[in-house]
């Protein structure tokens, strides 16, 4: 992810997070979690609290490698 102009925030969770991100559930694909990352509710998605989140910011100029499989 490249920015040119303005910024853009990214909420980043590795591969390992994925016990924690219901991904799949209730028949959705195994890619895709239901979770909002930057508001989630606790209450519908406990597990979401043990995972270890990281936000990056990049502003003009920057770049960011996301590698495959990275839940953003």
């Amino acid at each position: 992810m490249c920015i040119f102009k303005g910024y853009k925030n990214f909420t980043i969770l590795s591969t390992h997070e994925r016990m924690h991100l219901y991904a799949g559930y209730n028949g959705l694909p195994n890619n895709y979690s239901p979770l909002e990352f930057v508001a989630p509710d606790y209450e519908k998605w406990p597990l979401f609290k043990q995972a270890r989140l990281k936000t990056v910011s990049i502003q003009p100029c920057d770049c960011l490698y996301m590698p495959s499989y990275l839940w953003h």
